[in-house]
């Protein structure tokens, strides 16, 4: 069903489109698995996202830019915060993609703490 909504100014185009949703386990199913394909096809976009930080010879020279990639590690917290509400809602898997976020995590980590001990190391050297 669509509804126009009301305005004052009697120009409003804003309408409400009204769907039922059945709760059937039938359908429930169909959209977790439907959710569980878009959260691994997310984590895989990370996984790339991350390759090109491990293994791109540019970034073993000039190092990290550690605000993009804090940027990046708050990106991953969003997403296992959406992981768990689609579990909870919907009993999406989850573990899996999780352990994988996780992992992702700790790489963006071990990364800007290398960075750090480069930038350490170079203020070191510029002092001798």
């Amino acid at each position: 069903m669509i509804y126009t909504l009301p305005s004052t100014s009697g120009k409003n185009s804003s309408g409400l489109l009204h769907i039922p949703i059945v709760d059937e386990q039938n359908s429930r199913a169909q959209v977790a698995q439907s959710a569980h394909r878009t959260f691994v096809a997310k984590a895989d976009a990370f996984e790339e996202d991350m390759k090109r930080f491990i293994t791109d010879p540019e970034n073993k020279k000039r190092g990290i830019r550690k605000d993009l990639m804090e940027k990046r590690i708050v990106k991953m917290e969003e997403l296992k915060t959406e992981l768990d509400l689609y579990h909870k809602l919907l009993g999406v898997q989850r573990e899996e993609i999780e352990a994988r976020i996780n992992r992702m995590e700790e790489q963006a980590q071990e990364l800007i703490g290398l960075y750090a001990i480069g930038i350490k190391r170079e203020r070191e050297a510029a002092r001798a």
